[in-house]
């Protein structure tokens, strides 16, 4: 968990990074799709072979920022200030996908490779011994090459460029000076201050006192989940069941009703993550095998 919030900030930096011009990309054509097909396979082999070089030279920051049309000036601005802490931060989040493979001794597989107009979506497993995860790319075509211009994990609900989006508009309505922001990063230091002293359970209540304002997206109910895990099922049901109420995601959905082992809920969730990821097999031969999304 901690993994994803680091690498949604070291996005946001990453998409700073450049302010060369970017153009609109052009329908694909079918060398175009060609290319692309190669490319995929050539960024699978690189991540199970613990290799950058492909990772490091196919993000494109340009083609990532167009992503985020909808930011305003002042929007923008918050993103130029984040820009200086760049590039000590962008390697670790550009590589962490390579790491969490490689240090786990999983491998990542292709499901889909997916044509739309103007750029295609790859969609990959991460398979390990005892789980699995699925996360996509999105796939343009820029000078003439194929390169990477977004990423998505299925555990959350949004591109990375549209929780950029998010960020930047909630940071515009709660500035540094609400009360809102001072409790958020109050509950956030002190739950971060009691985990290091390895008092889980201090750490787990100050999340809860993170306001509704500033819960965005599944991070918050995860960091909850992980932190009640580890300490006991009592607990883990309750928080369970908070955030099955209040924050229902997917990958939430998936947690409850694993937990709890609801059979047929847990096959409307298996059936909807499906659908996204465009494929049935794949996930049917990984619950046979007692796998858990992870």
């Amino acid at each position: 968990m901690q993994r994803l919030l680091f690498l949604l900030i070291c996005l946001i930096l990453i998409a700073c990074s450049d302010q060369s011009s970017s153009k609109e990309p052009l329908p694909l054509t079918d060398q175009d799709r060609e290319q692309i097909a190669e490319f995929s396979g050539r960024l699978i082999a690189s991540i199970n072979g613990f290799d950058f070089s492909v990772f490091n030279s196919s993000w494109n920051n340009p083609a990532f920022k167009r992503r985020m049309k909808q930011i305003d000036h002042t929007q923008k601005s918050v993103l130029a200030y984040l820009s200086e802490e760049m590039e000590k931060q962008i390697k670790f989040g550009n590589l962490s996908i390579i790491h969490e493979v490689n240090d786990g001794r999983g491998e990542v597989l292709q499901v889909g490779l997916n044509f739309f107009d103007t750029y295609a979506e790859l969609v990959l497993l991460s398979n390990f011994a005892n789980a699995y995860n699925f996360f996509k790319y999105r796939i343009e075509m820029v000078g003439g090459r194929p390169v990477l211009s977004d990423y998505l994990e299925f555990r959350e609900d949004f591109w990375y460029s549209e929780k950029i989006v998010n960020f930047l508009r909630h940071n515009s309505e709660y500035n540094a000076y609400s009360k809102e922001r001072h409790q958020t990063n109050d509950a956030m230091n002190t739950s971060q201050a009691y985990l290091a002293t390895g008092d889980t359970l201090s750490a787990l209540q100050y999340l809860y006192e993170v306001p509704p304002t500033h819960q965005l997206g599944n991070e918050l109910s995860l960091m909850k989940i992980d932190l009640a895990a580890s300490l006991g099922d009592s607990i883990h049901a309750s928080v369970l069941n908070a955030e099955f109420e209040q924050h229902p995601n997917l990958y939430v959905r998936y947690l409850y009703h694993y937990f709890y082992a609801d059979t047929a809920d847990l096959e409307i969730v298996y059936q909807t993550l499906e659908d996204r990821i465009g494929d049935n097999n794949v996930l049917d031969s990984l619950v046979l095998a007692g796998k858990v999304w992870n």
